[in-house]
């Protein structure tokens, strides 16, 4: 394998990258209790992008980015994982065998993935798992672009959840993340954005997130879900759960949140105090813990012709402002993906039924307010 290396304006950038495989691992290959740590506290930024697994198109090859197996392990800290694919195979940036994530956020400063270089947070862009045009196999779905585990893969540190930003990944199925056969992941704090391509571009794009088999748990907390473009948010089968609480899910009007046949063989969908665009698919909500449906989140910006240059932090107006409690965390610093302070009790709004957490991955703040707004609220 080899690497290509260099140096961003706001810190230094090392990485592995045009890369290929004719089978699994195209940038890294890891097996038996390997260990691969992410940046450093030097602000390293560590840069997977553009490698290929399974270039012979066979039935034999997954992970473009990242392979690992047999209890490895890999520490998502300031990591870059962009442009990497797997074809006729699953996990275009991460695949997990029986191996770990382990999550961790050292700064407490305000910091972005898109707007200083990614040193502080996690980015998975544009990464893909499809099946070849010239080889394609009979029946393949591929699964998870951005992260595909199975086989009791699973978080380890009890202190951090996973916090990212997931945009442009496409897959048949999971077009962020796929999680099967008894794996465990829980997320906080992050966006999920214009992940598929609506079937257009090679992959079905049934789902963001597919979870299946084998009691696997997705624990989804105070993240953004926003113009992905993809069949439905969740499919969820065979055993599957995934909770969901003090987030916003706020796609296109005809994309469903979870539809009636996407929850099956035995599978949970529990949620709270999150705010949903529809509420059809999956018959009529109650007002459970707060949640609040069919109403729009109020983003600063949210344009699905161009949303990567739409601003997801929430409006002073926002509904989802002060409407939540602390449940959902699955770490101690209860923080924003921006590394603010959550539960900021914003003056002159009523809390919500539950308390003071703003619902999303953004924690409004009133400086933010002030400034974003021109003095004009």
């Amino acid at each position: 394998m080899s690497g290509e290396g260099g140096q961003n304006a706001l810190g230094h950038l090392v990485g592995i990258s045009l890369n290929s495989a004719g089978d699994s691992g195209g940038g890294i290959y890891a097996t038996n209790d390997s260990f691969i740590s992410g940046g450093g506290i030097h602000k390293d930024v560590v840069k997977i992008d553009h490698n290929t697994a399974n270039t012979d198109l066979d039935s034999n090859g997954d992970g473009g980015g990242v392979y690992l197996s047999n209890n490895s392990v890999i520490v998502v800290y300031r990591l870059f994982i962009h442009a990497n694919k797997v074809v006729n195979g699953h996990g275009g940036g991460l695949y997990l065998d029986d191996s770990e994530i382990r999550a961790y956020t050292l700064s407490n400063s305000y910091n972005t993935c898109l707007e200083e270089g990614h040193i502080e947070c996690n980015l998975f862009s544009n990464n893909s798992a499809v099946a070849s045009v010239a080889s394609p196999l009979p029946g393949f779905i591929s699964l998870g672009s951005a992260i595909y585990m199975r086989n009791n893969s699973r978080m380890t540190s009890d202190e951090h959840s996973l916090r990212a930003r997931f945009i442009n990944n496409a897959a048949d199925n999971g077009s962020a993340i796929g999680l099967y056969s008894q794996s465990t992941l829980d997320i906080q704090g992050s966006y999920f954005i214009n992940n598929g391509d609506g079937g257009a571009g090679g992959t079905s794009d049934l789902s963001v997130f597919a979870v299946s088999g084998g009691d696997s748990v997705l624990d989804l907390s105070f993240s953004t879900m926003a113009n992905n473009i993809s069949a439905r948010v969740f499919q969820i089968n065979n055993f599957g759960t995934v909770n969901l609480f003090g987030s916003i899910v706020y796609e296109a009007f005809d994309v469903p949140v979870l539809p009636i046949l996407a929850l099956g063989g035995n599978s949970t969908f529990n949620f709270g105090c999150s705010i949903f665009h529809e509420n059809e698919s999956i018959g009529l909500i109650p007002n459970i813990g707060g949640s609040v449906v069919t109403q729009n989140p109020g983003f600063i910006s949210a344009d699905s012709l161009s949303p990567e240059s739409s601003n997801y932090h929430l409006r002073y107006d926002s509904i989802a402002i002060d409407r939540c409690n602390d449940n959902g965390f699955g770490d101690f610093l209860a923080r924003d993906s921006d590394l603010d302070i959550r539960g900021l009790d914003f003056p002159g709004i009523n809390n919500g039924a539950l308390g003071n957490f703003d619902a999303g991955a953004d924690e409004v703040k009133v400086n933010d307010l002030i400034f974003a707004d021109g003095f004009e609220m």
